[in-house]
């Protein structure tokens, strides 16, 4: 094991941890979050993982990279001593979000409201209100958002480059 403070087995015991995507949507579930900003007629949407142990955040990454997610770098956040991984692709965001929708629990409704956006189901004033519902309800914690784009996202995005 040698006489270091973590065992050697460490980081690739990480790796192992997620198997499957129902264990990583029950990590999740409690630790994970999804992001959002409004950036005038779209928002940017990422999904996002914090822990004070940055191999354990290396071994979710290993596992989304092996899935097909494109997620960045396990970086330490500003001013905190913990880490965080974020995945911000939004053909990555889709993916993840859909493969982890039949296991998770608490944050259903995030998922479904992320994936139903992307997917130009929803306009972004509808996502918005979800997303306040959720924090009205106490199953998400941030604050509440005034206001969302009224387009849905294909045609914000569409218009983003078009102006």
């Amino acid at each position: 094991m040698g006489t270091t403070d973590q065992p050697q087995h460490a980081k690739t015991e990480t790796g192992r941890i997620y198997r499957s995507w129902s264990t990583l949507a029950g990590y999740f579930d409690g630790d994970g979050t999804v992001e959002f900003s409004v950036r005038g007629i779209r928002i940017d949407i990422r999904l996002a993982f914090d822990d004070n142990w940055k191999p354990f955040l290396e071994g979710i990454r290993q596992f989304l990279l092996l899935r097909g997610v494109a997620p960045g770098s396990v970086r330490r956040k500003e001013q905190s001593q913990t880490y965080h991984v974020v995945i911000a692709r939004l053909d990555s965001v889709r993916l993840m979000a859909k493969s982890m929708l039949p296991y998770v629990t608490k944050k259903r409704e995030e998922l479904i409201t992320v994936i139903s956006y992307l997917d130009g189901r929803i306009n972004g004033q509808e996502f918005v209100e979800v997303m306040n519902e959720e924090v009205k309800r106490g199953q998400r914690t941030g604050k509440l958002r005034p206001f969302g784009p009224v387009y849905k996202r294909k045609k914000g995005v569409m218009w983003h480059f078009t102006l």
